[in-house]
């Protein structure tokens, strides 16, 4: 069975329905919690890993840098899972510790917060993405943050964009994946399943490519 490692970053966040979608896909969840002192596994033993938004104490000119005791191992297997080749997704906090992972940097937006339900600004970079091509349209999601990703790694392409040029949606590298909005938290008027099912897809398809897909 395809397996995806999930790091949530604090109690007040989960992977909500996505579980569900990716349950219905074939693909097993593996919740860890390094904030209430859970390992955080290599990717090698996986077939996906999504990290999860959070709240971190702010120190200096962004959260992503303060050294809880589990973020430089986090950053470490965001690393390795690009790496590997290992379909990674990261989602709002998420997002910017794979950015900062991978050789990007993060900063409070110039703009102020990005808040509440936004449209999605795609690219035409996305018509070529592996995850995103068959989902990108005219949709909207919701967004808590003061920062941002400014600067990309060097691997690095925006898919989305606001109207004030803040990335909204990025493949930071081959195989992993950011998004700055909450696709876990959709409500009434988003719907975010496709995404979790395009993300399946290639989970399942390196469980195939490793003849684990029905262990």
């Amino acid at each position: 069975m395809a397996r995806v490692l999930v790091v949530v970053s604090d109690d007040a966040h989960s992977i909500g329905p996505m579980a569900g979608w990716l349950g219905e896909t074939g693909c097993a969840v593996d919740e860890r919690r390094p904030y209430d002192a859970d390992t955080i596994p290599s990717p090698r033993a996986y077939h996906g890993l999504i990290v999860l938004g959070g709240e971190l104490q702010e120190s200096g000119e962004s959260r992503v840098s303060d050294e809880a005791p589990w973020l430089a191992t986090l950053r470490d297997r965001i690393r390795e899972a690009a790496t590997l080749g290992v379909p990674t997704l990261g989602i709002g906090l998420g997002h910017q510790l794979a950015a900062v992972a991978l050789g990007g940097k993060v900063a409070p937006s110039p703009y102020g917060e990005l808040r509440g339900l936004l449209e999605i600004g795609w690219g035409c970079e996305v018509l070529l993405d592996p995850l995103f091509d068959r989902i990108a349209g005219d949709s909207r999601a919701r967004h808590a943050t003061r920062e941002i990703v400014t600067t990309l790694p060097p691997a690095g392409v925006a898919l989305a964009q606001t109207e004030n040029g803040e990335i909204q949606a990025a493949r930071l590298a081959d195989t992993v994946w950011g998004v700055q909005f909450h696709p876990e938290d959709s409500g009434p008027d988003e719907d975010w399943q496709p995404l979790t099912w395009a993300f399946a897809r290639l989970v399942r398809g390196r469980a195939g490519a490793r003849g684990e897909l029905w262990e």
